[in-house]
Protein backbone atom coordinates (compact mmCIF):
# COMPACT_ATOMS: atom_id res chain seq x y z
CA UNK A 1 0.00 0.00 0.00
CA UNK A 2 2.96 2.24 0.74
CA UNK A 3 6.02 2.17 -0.95
CA UNK A 4 9.17 4.38 -0.89
CA UNK A 5 11.07 6.14 -3.56
CA UNK A 6 12.79 2.95 -4.82
CA UNK A 7 9.96 0.84 -4.83
CA UNK A 8 7.73 2.79 -6.98
CA UNK A 9 11.06 3.18 -9.19
CA UNK A 10 10.61 -0.67 -9.80
CA UNK A 11 7.05 -1.00 -10.01
CA UNK A 12 6.89 1.23 -13.10
CA UNK A 13 10.26 -0.29 -14.88
CA UNK A 14 9.07 -3.50 -14.09
CA UNK A 15 5.65 -2.55 -15.11
CA UNK A 16 5.84 -0.85 -18.66
CA UNK A 17 9.39 -2.68 -19.63
CA UNK A 18 11.93 -0.31 -18.72
CA UNK A 19 15.44 -0.85 -18.23
CA UNK A 20 17.74 0.32 -15.56
CA UNK A 21 20.08 1.98 -18.52
CA UNK A 22 17.31 3.65 -20.04
CA UNK A 23 16.09 5.20 -16.80
CA UNK A 24 19.87 6.15 -15.97
CA UNK A 25 20.85 8.25 -19.12
CA UNK A 26 24.39 8.03 -18.24
CA UNK A 27 23.46 10.74 -15.93
CA UNK A 28 23.29 8.19 -13.43
CA UNK A 29 25.36 4.97 -12.69
CA UNK A 30 22.88 1.85 -13.02
CA UNK A 31 24.32 0.43 -9.89
CA UNK A 32 22.91 3.93 -7.85
CA UNK A 33 19.70 3.32 -9.45
CA UNK A 34 19.52 -0.84 -8.41
CA UNK A 35 20.64 0.46 -4.65
CA UNK A 36 17.74 3.10 -4.46
CA UNK A 37 15.55 0.55 -5.56
CA UNK A 38 16.64 -1.58 -2.89
CA UNK A 39 15.96 0.97 -0.39
CA UNK A 40 20.15 0.77 0.09
CA UNK A 41 20.26 4.58 -1.17
CA UNK A 42 18.21 7.18 -0.15
CA UNK A 43 16.86 9.38 -2.77
CA UNK A 44 17.71 13.02 -2.18
CA UNK A 45 15.67 15.96 -3.88
CA UNK A 46 18.45 16.75 -7.26
CA UNK A 47 18.55 13.25 -8.05
CA UNK A 48 15.07 12.29 -7.50
CA UNK A 49 14.39 15.03 -9.73
CA UNK A 50 16.46 14.02 -12.59
CA UNK A 51 15.91 9.97 -12.15
CA UNK A 52 11.69 11.33 -11.91
CA UNK A 53 11.70 13.23 -15.06
CA UNK A 54 13.93 11.12 -17.13
CA UNK A 55 10.92 8.12 -16.18
CA UNK A 56 8.60 10.87 -17.56
CA UNK A 57 10.11 11.12 -20.37
CA UNK A 58 10.27 7.63 -21.26
CA UNK A 59 6.56 7.05 -20.52
CA UNK A 60 5.36 10.05 -22.53
CA UNK A 61 7.51 8.33 -25.69
CA UNK A 62 5.44 5.06 -24.73
CA UNK A 63 2.10 7.41 -24.95
CA UNK A 64 1.59 6.48 -20.81
CA UNK A 65 0.89 9.94 -18.18
CA UNK A 66 2.47 9.05 -15.20
CA UNK A 67 0.51 8.78 -12.32
CA UNK A 68 2.11 10.63 -9.28
CA UNK A 69 3.47 13.69 -9.40
CA UNK A 70 7.29 14.80 -8.44
CA UNK A 71 6.09 15.06 -4.83
CA UNK A 72 4.48 12.12 -4.16
CA UNK A 73 7.07 9.96 -5.73
CA UNK A 74 9.71 11.06 -3.65
CA UNK A 75 7.34 10.84 -0.65
CA UNK A 76 8.63 8.29 1.84
CA UNK A 77 6.79 5.72 3.61
CA UNK A 78 6.88 7.39 7.12
CA UNK A 79 5.38 10.45 5.28
CA UNK A 80 2.89 8.51 3.60
CA UNK A 81 1.36 6.95 6.94
CA UNK A 82 1.62 10.15 8.72
CA UNK A 83 -0.77 11.50 6.40
CA UNK A 84 -2.64 8.46 5.92
CA UNK A 85 -3.36 8.73 9.66
CA UNK A 86 -3.67 12.72 9.43
CA UNK A 87 -6.52 12.04 6.78
CA UNK A 88 -8.56 8.91 9.04
CA UNK A 89 -11.12 11.17 10.65
CA UNK A 90 -12.05 12.69 7.04
CA UNK A 91 -11.99 9.66 5.30
CA UNK A 92 -13.55 7.35 8.23
CA UNK A 93 -15.72 4.90 6.03
CA UNK A 94 -12.73 3.99 3.99
CA UNK A 95 -10.57 3.16 6.60
CA UNK A 96 -13.04 1.13 8.18
CA UNK A 97 -12.96 -0.89 4.99
CA UNK A 98 -9.43 -1.84 5.72
CA UNK A 99 -8.73 -5.99 6.56
CA UNK A 100 -6.73 -6.30 9.85
CA UNK A 101 -3.67 -7.59 8.06
CA UNK A 102 -3.44 -4.76 5.56
CA UNK A 103 -3.76 -1.92 8.71
CA UNK A 104 -1.46 -3.87 10.66
CA UNK A 105 1.27 -4.26 7.76
CA UNK A 106 1.10 -0.22 7.66
CA UNK A 107 1.86 0.35 11.10
CA UNK A 108 5.11 -2.48 11.18
CA UNK A 109 6.53 0.11 8.64
CA UNK A 110 6.64 2.83 11.69
CA UNK A 111 9.10 2.78 14.79
CA UNK A 112 7.79 0.56 18.16
CA UNK A 113 7.30 3.76 19.83
CA UNK A 114 4.95 5.55 17.15
CA UNK A 115 3.11 2.30 16.23
CA UNK A 116 2.14 2.69 20.06
CA UNK A 117 0.58 6.03 18.68
CA UNK A 118 -1.18 5.40 15.92
CA UNK A 119 -2.49 2.03 17.36
CA UNK A 120 -4.20 4.26 19.84
CA UNK A 121 -5.65 6.19 17.11
CA UNK A 122 -6.95 3.62 15.35
CA UNK A 123 -8.55 2.42 18.45
CA UNK A 124 -10.48 6.00 18.89
CA UNK A 125 -11.77 5.37 15.75
CA UNK A 126 -13.30 2.03 16.32
CA UNK A 127 -14.84 3.46 19.56
CA UNK A 128 -16.45 6.18 17.80
CA UNK A 129 -18.35 3.45 15.16
CA UNK A 130 -18.94 0.73 18.19
CA UNK A 131 -16.36 -1.72 16.68
CA UNK A 132 -15.95 -3.37 19.80
CA UNK A 133 -14.46 -6.07 18.81
CA UNK A 134 -11.96 -4.52 16.28
CA UNK A 135 -11.23 -2.35 19.49
CA UNK A 136 -10.47 -5.52 21.63
CA UNK A 137 -8.08 -6.86 18.85
CA UNK A 138 -6.60 -3.97 18.78
CA UNK A 139 -6.24 -3.00 22.49
CA UNK A 140 -4.52 -6.74 22.31
CA UNK A 141 -2.01 -4.93 19.66
CA UNK A 142 -1.27 -2.37 21.86
CA UNK A 143 -0.35 -3.72 24.94
CA UNK A 144 2.07 -6.63 23.20
CA UNK A 145 3.92 -3.43 22.16
CA UNK A 146 3.66 -1.83 25.90
CA UNK A 147 6.28 -3.19 28.76
CA UNK A 148 4.61 -1.53 31.57
CA UNK A 149 1.59 -0.29 32.40
CA UNK A 150 2.01 2.86 34.24
CA UNK A 151 0.72 5.82 32.46
CA UNK A 152 -1.83 3.62 30.49
CA UNK A 153 -3.95 2.22 33.59
CA UNK A 154 -6.86 3.88 31.67
CA UNK A 155 -6.57 1.91 28.76
CA UNK A 156 -5.92 -1.17 30.47
CA UNK A 157 -8.96 -0.66 32.08
CA UNK A 158 -10.98 -0.51 29.01
CA UNK A 159 -9.37 -3.14 27.24
CA UNK A 160 -10.21 -5.50 30.44
CA UNK A 161 -13.60 -4.45 30.35
CA UNK A 162 -14.19 -5.07 26.81
CA UNK A 163 -12.74 -8.86 27.50
CA UNK A 164 -15.73 -9.72 30.31
CA UNK A 165 -17.82 -7.75 27.45
CA UNK A 166 -17.12 -10.47 25.22
CA UNK A 167 -16.07 -12.99 27.39
CA UNK A 168 -12.75 -13.41 26.30
CA UNK A 169 -11.38 -13.90 29.57
CA UNK A 170 -8.06 -16.09 28.35
CA UNK A 171 -6.74 -12.98 26.36
CA UNK A 172 -7.35 -10.71 29.68
CA UNK A 173 -5.88 -13.63 31.95
CA UNK A 174 -2.43 -13.05 29.81
CA UNK A 175 -2.47 -9.81 29.70
CA UNK A 176 -3.23 -9.58 33.63
CA UNK A 177 -0.50 -11.99 34.11
CA UNK A 178 2.07 -9.96 32.06
CA UNK A 179 1.79 -6.95 34.66
CA UNK A 180 0.83 -8.88 37.91
CA UNK A 181 3.61 -7.72 39.90
CA UNK A 182 3.57 -4.24 38.64
CA UNK A 183 -0.24 -4.14 39.61
CA UNK A 184 0.63 -5.21 43.38
CA UNK A 185 3.19 -2.58 43.82
CA UNK A 186 1.70 0.88 41.42
CA UNK A 187 0.25 3.60 43.47
CA UNK A 188 -3.49 3.34 44.63
CA UNK A 189 -6.26 4.98 42.69
CA UNK A 190 -9.89 3.92 42.05
CA UNK A 191 -8.43 2.70 38.38
CA UNK A 192 -5.91 -0.06 40.18
CA UNK A 193 -8.58 -0.94 42.33
CA UNK A 194 -10.97 -1.84 39.53
CA UNK A 195 -7.98 -3.69 37.61
CA UNK A 196 -7.47 -5.37 40.70
CA UNK A 197 -11.29 -6.43 41.02
CA UNK A 198 -11.67 -7.54 37.69
CA UNK A 199 -8.31 -9.86 37.74
CA UNK A 200 -10.60 -11.51 40.36
CA UNK A 201 -13.77 -11.47 37.92
CA UNK A 202 -11.43 -13.36 35.36
CA UNK A 203 -10.41 -15.94 37.46
CA UNK A 204 -13.66 -16.89 38.66
CA UNK A 205 -14.93 -16.98 35.05
CA UNK A 206 -11.82 -19.13 34.29
CA UNK A 207 -12.74 -21.38 37.31
CA UNK A 208 -9.37 -20.57 38.74
CA UNK A 209 -10.98 -20.31 42.56
CA UNK A 210 -7.85 -21.60 44.35
CA UNK A 211 -5.67 -18.74 42.33
CA UNK A 212 -8.23 -15.83 43.68
CA UNK A 213 -8.04 -17.23 47.41
CA UNK A 214 -4.03 -17.38 46.74
CA UNK A 215 -4.06 -13.83 45.54
CA UNK A 216 -6.45 -11.97 47.61
CA UNK A 217 -4.16 -10.70 50.56
CA UNK A 218 -1.92 -9.64 47.65
CA UNK A 219 -4.26 -7.27 45.81
CA UNK A 220 -5.22 -5.32 48.19
CA UNK A 221 -7.85 -3.16 47.23
CA UNK A 222 -8.68 0.12 49.27
CA UNK A 223 -11.61 1.46 47.58
CA UNK A 224 -14.69 0.43 49.44
CA UNK A 225 -17.25 0.53 46.87
CA UNK A 226 -15.11 -1.78 44.97
CA UNK A 227 -14.02 -4.23 48.00
CA UNK A 228 -17.33 -4.57 48.96
CA UNK A 229 -17.75 -6.06 45.31
CA UNK A 230 -14.93 -8.41 45.81
CA UNK A 231 -16.78 -10.53 48.65
CA UNK A 232 -19.47 -11.80 46.24
CA UNK A 233 -16.71 -12.74 43.54
CA UNK A 234 -14.79 -14.69 47.14
CA UNK A 235 -18.70 -15.92 48.07
CA UNK A 236 -19.14 -17.74 44.35
CA UNK A 237 -15.01 -18.80 44.73
CA UNK A 238 -16.10 -20.74 47.83
CA UNK A 239 -19.27 -22.06 46.25
CA UNK A 240 -17.23 -23.63 43.21
CA UNK A 241 -14.96 -25.24 45.66
CA UNK A 242 -18.18 -26.86 47.59
CA UNK A 243 -16.98 -24.73 50.67
CA UNK A 244 -20.65 -23.56 51.81
CA UNK A 245 -19.92 -22.14 54.97
CA UNK A 246 -17.33 -19.94 54.15
CA UNK A 247 -19.34 -18.97 50.57
CA UNK A 248 -22.38 -17.82 53.09
CA UNK A 249 -19.81 -16.18 55.21
CA UNK A 250 -18.89 -14.04 52.90
CA UNK A 251 -22.42 -13.43 51.77
CA UNK A 252 -23.12 -11.93 54.90
CA UNK A 253 -20.34 -9.90 54.93
CA UNK A 254 -21.55 -8.32 51.39
CA UNK A 255 -25.22 -8.00 52.54
CA UNK A 256 -24.50 -6.24 55.66
CA UNK A 257 -22.11 -3.65 53.30
CA UNK A 258 -24.27 -3.06 50.20
CA UNK A 259 -27.04 -0.06 49.75
CA UNK A 260 -27.96 -1.33 46.59
CA UNK A 261 -31.45 -3.28 46.43
CA UNK A 262 -31.31 -5.48 43.48
CA UNK A 263 -27.63 -6.67 44.81
CA UNK A 264 -29.52 -7.70 48.17
CA UNK A 265 -31.78 -9.58 45.86
CA UNK A 266 -29.13 -11.50 44.28
CA UNK A 267 -27.45 -12.12 47.48
CA UNK A 268 -30.31 -13.38 49.20
CA UNK A 269 -31.22 -15.57 46.81
CA UNK A 270 -27.30 -16.90 46.57
CA UNK A 271 -27.95 -17.92 50.26
CA UNK A 272 -30.67 -19.70 49.78
CA UNK A 273 -29.43 -21.62 46.72
CA UNK A 274 -26.58 -22.69 49.63
CA UNK A 275 -29.04 -23.39 52.25
CA UNK A 276 -30.84 -25.71 49.95
CA UNK A 277 -27.63 -27.82 49.27
CA UNK A 278 -26.95 -27.62 53.03
CA UNK A 279 -30.79 -28.78 53.90
CA UNK A 280 -31.28 -25.83 55.91
CA UNK A 281 -34.73 -25.42 56.16
CA UNK A 282 -34.78 -22.73 58.53
CA UNK A 283 -32.16 -20.45 56.90
CA UNK A 284 -34.12 -20.76 53.80
CA UNK A 285 -37.79 -19.81 55.62
CA UNK A 286 -35.71 -16.84 56.93
CA UNK A 287 -34.46 -15.92 53.86
CA UNK A 288 -37.76 -16.01 52.16
CA UNK A 289 -39.26 -13.81 54.79
CA UNK A 290 -36.52 -10.86 53.29
CA UNK A 291 -37.44 -11.32 49.79
CA UNK A 292 -41.04 -10.93 50.66
CA UNK A 293 -40.57 -8.37 52.74
CA UNK A 294 -38.44 -6.87 50.02
CA UNK A 295 -41.25 -7.82 47.47
CA UNK A 296 -43.88 -5.85 49.45
CA UNK A 297 -41.60 -2.65 49.97
CA UNK A 298 -39.84 -1.98 46.09
CA UNK A 299 -40.96 -0.45 43.10
CA UNK A 300 -39.66 -2.23 40.17
CA UNK A 301 -37.63 -0.10 37.82
CA UNK A 302 -37.60 -2.96 35.51
CA UNK A 303 -40.25 -5.84 34.52
CA UNK A 304 -37.50 -8.24 33.75
CA UNK A 305 -36.23 -7.92 37.38
CA UNK A 306 -39.59 -8.24 38.60
CA UNK A 307 -40.00 -11.52 37.31
CA UNK A 308 -36.87 -12.51 38.53
CA UNK A 309 -37.53 -11.54 42.34
CA UNK A 310 -41.36 -13.31 41.87
CA UNK A 311 -40.13 -16.73 40.37
CA UNK A 312 -37.35 -16.69 43.37
CA UNK A 313 -40.13 -16.46 45.99
CA UNK A 314 -42.74 -18.44 43.73
CA UNK A 315 -39.52 -21.51 43.85
CA UNK A 316 -38.89 -20.94 47.57
CA UNK A 317 -42.30 -20.94 48.67
CA UNK A 318 -42.44 -24.90 46.73
CA UNK A 319 -39.69 -25.78 48.45
CA UNK A 320 -41.34 -25.05 52.10
CA UNK A 321 -44.45 -26.15 50.40
CA UNK A 322 -46.59 -22.78 51.08
CA UNK A 323 -48.57 -24.12 48.27
CA UNK A 324 -50.55 -21.41 47.93
CA UNK A 325 -48.26 -18.40 48.06
CA UNK A 326 -45.97 -20.45 45.41
CA UNK A 327 -49.04 -20.39 43.21
CA UNK A 328 -49.74 -16.71 43.49
CA UNK A 329 -45.98 -15.66 42.91
CA UNK A 330 -46.29 -17.86 40.26
CA UNK A 331 -49.28 -16.63 38.42
CA UNK A 332 -47.80 -13.07 38.76
CA UNK A 333 -44.25 -13.98 37.64
CA UNK A 334 -45.82 -15.34 34.52
CA UNK A 335 -48.13 -11.81 34.11
CA UNK A 336 -45.39 -10.06 34.79
CA UNK A 337 -43.07 -12.11 32.28
CA UNK A 338 -45.44 -11.78 29.21
CA UNK A 339 -44.10 -9.26 26.49
CA UNK A 340 -40.56 -8.75 28.37
CA UNK A 341 -37.14 -10.81 27.39
CA UNK A 342 -37.27 -13.50 30.33
CA UNK A 343 -35.56 -16.91 30.42
CA UNK A 344 -38.19 -19.30 28.54
CA UNK A 345 -36.48 -22.12 30.71
CA UNK A 346 -37.66 -20.39 34.03
CA UNK A 347 -41.49 -19.89 32.46
CA UNK A 348 -41.39 -23.59 31.52
CA UNK A 349 -40.79 -24.61 34.78
CA UNK A 350 -43.73 -21.89 36.48
CA UNK A 351 -46.07 -23.67 33.71
CA UNK A 352 -44.77 -27.05 34.97
CA UNK A 353 -45.04 -26.69 38.87
CA UNK A 354 -48.39 -25.10 38.55
CA UNK A 355 -49.96 -27.96 36.30
CA UNK A 356 -48.56 -29.90 38.91
CA UNK A 357 -50.29 -27.95 41.61
CA UNK A 358 -53.70 -27.11 40.40
CA UNK A 359 -56.66 -28.43 41.79
CA UNK A 360 -60.24 -29.06 40.31
CA UNK A 361 -61.64 -25.98 41.97
CA UNK A 362 -58.62 -23.83 40.13
CA UNK A 363 -60.06 -24.34 36.56
CA UNK A 364 -60.43 -21.45 35.29
CA UNK A 365 -57.05 -20.40 36.09
CA UNK A 366 -55.15 -23.51 34.92
CA UNK A 367 -57.26 -22.46 31.50
CA UNK A 368 -55.51 -19.67 31.51
CA UNK A 369 -52.03 -20.82 32.08
CA UNK A 370 -52.87 -23.41 29.29
CA UNK A 371 -53.12 -21.09 26.78
CA UNK A 372 -50.18 -19.12 27.68
CA UNK A 373 -48.52 -22.45 27.71
CA UNK A 374 -49.80 -23.38 24.27
CA UNK A 375 -48.10 -19.97 22.95
CA UNK A 376 -45.22 -21.14 24.32
CA UNK A 377 -44.87 -24.33 23.15
CA UNK A 378 -45.69 -23.27 19.12
CA UNK A 379 -42.24 -21.96 19.22
CA UNK A 380 -40.41 -24.09 21.85
CA UNK A 381 -41.30 -27.40 21.49
CA UNK A 382 -40.99 -28.23 25.24
CA UNK A 383 -43.10 -30.96 26.26
CA UNK A 384 -42.18 -31.61 29.66
CA UNK A 385 -44.99 -29.71 31.37
CA UNK A 386 -47.57 -31.43 28.81
CA UNK A 387 -47.64 -34.71 30.93
CA UNK A 388 -48.60 -32.90 34.00
CA UNK A 389 -51.30 -31.33 31.79
CA UNK A 390 -52.50 -34.31 30.86
CA UNK A 391 -52.44 -35.71 34.30
CA UNK A 392 -54.44 -32.87 36.01
CA UNK A 393 -57.45 -33.98 32.58
CA UNK A 394 -57.21 -37.22 33.63
CA UNK A 395 -57.80 -36.86 37.16
CA UNK A 396 -60.17 -33.77 37.43
CA UNK A 397 -62.15 -33.54 34.03
CA UNK A 398 -61.33 -37.10 31.81
CA UNK A 399 -64.54 -36.03 29.32
CA UNK A 400 -61.72 -33.68 27.85
CA UNK A 401 -59.35 -35.94 27.85
CA UNK A 402 -59.29 -36.76 23.99
CA UNK A 403 -59.64 -33.09 23.04
CA UNK A 404 -56.37 -32.19 24.84
CA UNK A 405 -54.46 -35.31 23.03
CA UNK A 406 -55.65 -34.38 20.43
CA UNK A 407 -54.08 -30.47 20.83
CA UNK A 408 -51.03 -32.04 21.56
CA UNK A 409 -50.66 -34.61 18.68
CA UNK A 410 -51.12 -31.34 16.82
CA UNK A 411 -48.14 -29.42 18.18
CA UNK A 412 -46.20 -32.91 17.86
CA UNK A 413 -46.65 -33.16 14.34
Amino acid sequence: MFLSPGEKLLKYRKKYGITQDELAKGKVSKTFISMVEKNKKPLNKKIGKLIYENLKDILFFKKIEIELNFENFLMGVDEQIKLFFKEIREKEDEFLKLDQFTLEDIILKLKKDTQVKKIKQVIEVYKKNNRTEDCKVWYTKFFQRIIFIKGYEEEFLEFLNLGLELKDYKVAYIFLNKYKDEIKILKDSRQIDEVKYIYFLILLNLNKEIEILENVKNFIIKDKKINIKLFEVLGKAHVKLGQYDEAIKMYNLFYKKVNNITEKIEIIINQIELYIKKKEINEIKNSYFKLKKIQEKIIHKSEKNRFELLYELGRTAEILERKNESKNYYIEALIVGKGVEVPIEKVMLIILSLFKNFEKNDYYSFLSIEKEYFRILEKYKDYRAALKLIEYYYKNHPKRLDEKFSIINNYLE
